[in-house]
């Protein structure tokens, strides 16, 4: 609106707005007209924008992408350590819920503007970085990223239309967190999309994370089978279950939990490598959860020999990510498993790798700064249907890419010349315990006597829920 009014300074304090010294008053001798906009023409340049369900192939790479998508939810800004880094996490939706984290002056910027207009808002980002951190998410790099915040674009390229027509279904994902949900962030590949270990262990210095396929062993570990995380963001930390911290990576105030943490190998015939396993899909491969194995320990109880015949039984499909460490001046590269399902249960197990000679091995241990995220129950079904609905299954919402399609899982045919494989639900393979013991209760008791796990409930509970009991030494 556009305005002709009177205006006068003021020393009545009853008109003054902080130190502005005028106020401008609007009677019916004041002249109002509409201001007519000029609609902006559409940006005429080209666009190439990555589906977010190829945003796994340059995962840890220095490949930048660019996205289009709709703003769900700023969360506040954060300041980390004692640097002066700010930082805000902003969930944006396409295909799925995605977590983008803007960076400093990002944060300052575009995240305060965002979070000013609130939902619903549209932003191409430009140049942004694929990371596995929280599984797969998006951040700025640098000052090399950009945003167009709404911008005035083609018709084709609008999705304003498709956020109000399933914005209720959005809202429900959004309550669910399935940003955080690693089942559709990385769900199974495609055929192509998962290459041998050979040919990763090849080019591992450009290519820093991919699917492969493979069977696992567990060699010796003299390290311990778990650790204590924040419960927040899984990040590890060096403290007792008992406590509530406020975590130093995620600055929340949280409890902490027991994570499992198996080093695994995995062989697919062309080569092998060894990689660390963490949470959920660690104890998709064996009948412990991180209790059961927190108290093996605490009790002096060796669980190798059990958890070497679990392991042996199964072929996993595994999306693994490469990073470099140096200790004492010495840089090792050491291999972390981002996310996993279980192929099949492979029997008889095959035997412990041998013939080291004849093939390429590199070896991994844990990274405890980073570890992997936890996979949690899928609640947002799957994407790509025609129309907004529910089911058991959990939500549906349309992919606003017509183009994207999602292949069918493990329809391929395995390296060891078996059929097409199905997908175990989590725990599902682990029903089979005759040659693996009846160590299987959450609440397990310990008998130092017998050197056994009794079993005191309802077998195959495996969810570390609330806080964790800290249990007397010697008991």
């Amino acid at each position: 609106m556009a305005s002709h009014p009177n205006r006068e300074p003021r020393n009545d304090e009853r008109y003054h707005i902080g130190t502005y010294t005028y106020s401008w008053v609007l009677s019916n001798k004041t002249l109002v007209e509409e201001l007519v906009e000029n609609t902006l023409a559409p940006i005429s340049c080209h666009f190439e924008f990555t589906n977010f369900s190829d945003l796994h192939k340059y995962a840890d790479s220095d490949s930048l992408q660019n996205v289009r998508a709709i703003v769900l939810q700023c969360f506040p800004s954060q300041e980390q350590d004692s640097e002066i880094t700010s930082r805000r996490d902003v969930v944006i939706v396409n295909e799925e819920l995605l977590l983008l984290t803007l960076w400093n002056q990002y944060d300052e910027k575009e995240g305060r503007t965002l979070a000013d207009i609130g939902p619903g808002v549209m932003i191409f980002g430009m140049r942004l970085k694929v990371t596995t951190f929280n599984s797969l998410s998006l951040t700025t790099r640098g000052g090399n990223s950009g945003f167009m915040i709404n911008p005035p674009v083609s018709q084709e390229l609008q999705m304003q239309e498709w956020y109000n027509g399933n914005r209720e279904g959005l809202q429900q994902l959004l309550e669910q967190r399935t940003y955080r949900n690693s089942d559709i962030l990385l769900p199974y590949p495609q055929d192509d999309d998962v290459i041998s270990i050979a040919s990763f262990v090849a080019s591992w210095r450009t290519l820093k994370s991919s699917w492969i396929k493979g069977r696992t062993t567990f060699p010796r570990q003299d390290r311990s089978l778990w650790y204590t995380a924040c419960a927040n963001c899984q990040k590890s930390l060096e403290a007792d279950l008992s406590w509530i911290v406020t975590c130093p990576s995620c600055h929340q105030e949280s409890e902490l939990e027991a994570i499992s943490r198996l080093a695994i190998r995995i062989d697919d015939g062309t080569a092998n490598l060894s990689a660390t396993i963490c949470s959920a899909d660690a104890e998709k491969l064996i009948p412990f959860n991180a209790t059961q194995l927190r108290d093996a320990d605490e009790h002096g109880i060796n669980l190798h020999d059990d958890i070497v015949t679990s392991v042996q039984r199964h072929m996993i499909v595994a999306f693994v990510r490469t990073y470099e460490t140096t200790f004492h001046g010495q840089t090792e590269l050491k291999v972390n498993v981002v996310k996993a399902y279980i192929v099949e249960e492979v029997l008889p197990a095959p035997k412990l790798i041998g013939h080291e000679s004849e093939k390429e091995t590199c070896e991994s241990t844990l990274d405890v700064d980073n570890p992997c995220t936890i996979s949690v129950k899928n609640v947002a079904g799957s994407f790509g249907k025609e129309k907004l609905g529910t089911s058991s299954e959990g939500i549906n919402v349309p992919n606003a890419f017509k183009a994207v399609k999602r292949s069918s899982p493990l329809s391929d045919t395995d390296f060891n010349g078996a059929t097409a494989a199905t997908i175990s639900e989590p725990r599902g393979t682990l029903s089979k315990k005759e040659d693996i013991g009846e160590i299987v209760d959450t609440a397990a008791t310990i008998s130092k006597s017998q050197g056994t796990l009794s079993k005191n409930a309802e077998a195959g509970s495996h969810a570390v829920k609330g806080r964790a009991t800290k249990k007397n030494k010697g008991s």
